[in-house]
């Protein structure tokens, strides 16, 4: 250490334990030089002086001892602390705060120093560091892959590491149009940025924006309500906000809510088949032509009691004349047996026509024609049908085939042609009259054109009334 080093340290206060440190038994010197009056021809024939700071002499042929000019650093004992010795103005080893004496920790986020007399470690934030220098000192003085957001290429730094892009890291990365949107991530709101439709809650992208359309979760769009309403979006249901009528499903807004469907508010709405009736919940509607109502055509043992129902479901009386009730026969395609309705006269609205054997007794009220036979007149299926037919105006009115479908009936003979005695949907073959009980429309006169859906298996036949389940 030179002088001004030392001398520093003194101005800028020293910390003095004691003097002749390297020799405890030693002395310091009184400044200048001193004599022992032994004589000398050269310093080396002179006794060693007990004190570091200071070096013998032979001083005009007398051994003398001078002292070492102060300041003056010596080796030190404990190397690291943050401390060495030098010599003061008296020959004297004092101990002395030294800056340069810190211990290195091989760490290169630290900065290596002494702070008031103590070794210092600090971290030095933000330095280069890592293979190629391509990480980042952080404030605990590890050597890390990120310290904020922006050192990652995806934006994302959490405890020091860079995180892969996610829809739900509040950052606008990876493919996403918008903030945690677009791109693989959730459908963006309208309003935010896109790049394609399918970036879009509403499916609609233009100008890389998403806007508003019939299915963004926002009430826009001149909407009625929620995606609702309106002219352009679909209709709103029971309990939305509306203006009119027009903007529910209902066809009905009271009090600017649309109101649910009733079977007496005048309109075709809810389940309902026509205005106010039909569907799960109201009356059957009226219908515009007579029906074949139920069909029994099998009993135990003997069949002596066979019969088919007509029904009149209409709101006015209907002639019989020139309406045939043909049976046909599966088989072959073909009709076995026809049945002239005319004698029956006229069915009044709401009114039963029964064609079957003298042993059927109809409900009364109900209008009877007879089979020309006793027993075994209707056939019993694999399949077999039934067809009410207009043989004047050459036309089928209505038709039910039993124990599998029938969709190739010759009726030529007839004036029609072939016609299919399937409606809509076939009925079950397994749906059949093997035991006690018929085949019948339920709800009584339900008609809604598929086989299927308007027949079922009644255990209880009633002729000439409604059917029951």
């Amino acid at each position: 250490m030179t002088s001004g080093t030392a001398s520093a340290f003194f101005s800028s206060g020293c910390l003095i334990y004691g003097e002749s440190l390297l020799e405890p038994t030693g002395t310091g010197g009184s400044g200048g030089s001193t004599t022992s009056g032994q004589t000398c021809s050269g310093p080396e024939e002179c006794p060693q002086p007990n004190s570091p700071c200071q070096e013998r002499a032979c001083d005009n042929g007398t051994c003398a001892i001078n002292n070492l000019a102060p300041n003056t650093e010596l080796p030190d004992p404990t190397p690291g602390d943050c401390h060495g010795l030098v010599c003061d103005s008296a020959g004297g080893a004092i101990e002395v705060e030294l800056s340069k004496d810190f211990v290195d920790d091989k760490n290169p986020c630290t900065i290596d120093a002494c702070m008031l007399g103590e070794p210092t470690h600090q971290p030095e934030v933000g330095k280069a560091c890592g293979d190629g220098n391509t990480e980042l000192c952080n404030p605990e003085g590890n050597c890390v892959e990120c310290l904020v957001n922006d050192d990652c290429a995806f934006k994302v730094c959490k405890n020091y590491a860079c995180a892969p892009a996610s829809c739900n890291d509040g950052i606008k990365n990876g493919a996403e149009s918008d903030t945690d949107c677009g791109g693989g991530c959730q459908n963006c709101p309208t309003g935010k940025a896109c790049k394609v439709n399918s970036d879009c809650k509403g499916g609609l992208c233009q100008s890389m924006v998403c806007q508003p359309t019939c299915t963004d979760g926002l009430k826009n769009n001149a909407e009625t309500d929620v995606d609702c309403g309106g002219t352009t979006c679909p209709d709103c249901g029971d309990g939305k906000t509306c203006a009119s009528d027009a903007d529910c499903t209902s066809q009905i807004c009271s009090n600017t809510k649309c109101a649910a469907p009733t079977c007496s508010d005048g309109k075709k709405n809810g389940t309902e088949s026509g205005v106010d009736c039909g569907g799960s919940v109201c009356s059957t509607c009226p219908l515009d032509h007579l029906v074949i109502n139920e069909v029994d055509y099998d009993q135990d043992v003997t069949d002596t009691l066979e019969f088919v129902e007509i029904f009149n479901a209409t709101t006015a009386s209907v002639s019989l004349a020139n309406l045939k009730l043909v049976l046909v026969d599966g088989s072959q395609n073909v009709p076995y047996s026809v049945i002239d309705l005319t004698p029956g006269g006229t069915l009044a609205a709401g009114q039963y026509l029964v064609v079957g054997t003298s042993a059927v007794m109809p409900a009364a009220g109900a209008v009877k024609i007879n089979f020309s036979g006793t027993m075994n007149q209707i056939q019993n299926g694999s399949p077999d049908g039934v067809a009410l037919v207009d043989d004047a105006a050459n036309k089928v009115i209505d038709v039910l085939s039993y124990e599998g479908a029938i969709t190739t009936a010759n009726l030529t003979t007839l004036g029609i042609g072939t016609v299919s005695l399937v409606e809509g949907s076939a009925l079950n073959a397994a749906v059949d009259d093997e035991t006690t009980g018929s085949l019948c429309r339920l709800p009584n006169g339900k008609d809604v054109n598929s086989a299927s859906a308007d027949w079922k298996f009644s255990g209880t036949p009633t002729p000439g009334a409604a059917n029951v389940p």
